[in-house]
């Protein structure tokens, strides 16, 4: 049986924890919250900050087939890309894939250069809006706007480094892609 690290307990490891219990395999989760969301869909867990390089962490990484990042935490990433270096883990990561997916622009980038339908940029769109930080997760900092003059003085108080995308709102269901795979 295939045996997995998920690096974070939070909602991508509860995610990740309950694929990987519906794929056959044993899972570890690793996390430095001892009360972490995805605890009780784990096999074992390992309190730990990864951050540190510890007798216990890499005596458990030694022990997996894989390692799965469950979290968009740039120093716990490049620590986990390190470790992997160092001690040959199989890591199922990819910086330049997370660099495409971990932001909004370059995704709807992606998206339009393969014309996959998606929403409409404003100002090439009409009201309600929804204007997201590109960097950051799902739905985290997502504002919406009913008019126009809402969507104006929001923006006003944007600043140029704040990189924002901003695009009609369209009801319907939404969708969530995750993918696992066997050993």
């Amino acid at each position: 049986m295939a045996r997995i690290a998920i690096v974070g307990g939070k909602l991508q490891g509860t995610e990740a924890a309950y694929l990987a219990k519906k794929a056959g395999m044993e899972s570890l989760l690793i996390d430095h919250y001892e009360k972490s969301p995805a605890l009780g869909l784990c096999d074992e867990f390992l309190c730990c900050d990864v951050l540190q390089e510890s007798k216990e962490l890499i005596d458990a990484l030694n022990n997996v087939d894989f390692i799965l990042p469950a979290n968009e935490n740039s120093e716990v990433l490049e620590a986990l890309v390190k470790l992997a270096d160092k001690y040959d883990y199989r890591l199922a990561f990819d910086k330049d894939a997370y660099a495409v997916s971990s932001s909004k622009l370059l995704s709807d980038q992606l998206i339009h250069e393969n014309q996959i339908p998606a929403p409409q940029y404003y100002p090439n769109c009409k009201a309600p809006y929804i204007a997201k930080p590109s960097g950051f997760s799902g739905s985290e900092g997502v504002r919406k706007f009913d008019k126009l003059e809402e969507l104006k003085q929001f923006l006003k108080t944007v600043s140029p480094e704040e990189k924002w995308v901003v695009q009609e709102y369209l009801t319907g269901p939404s969708f969530s892609i995750e993918v696992t795979w066997g050993v």
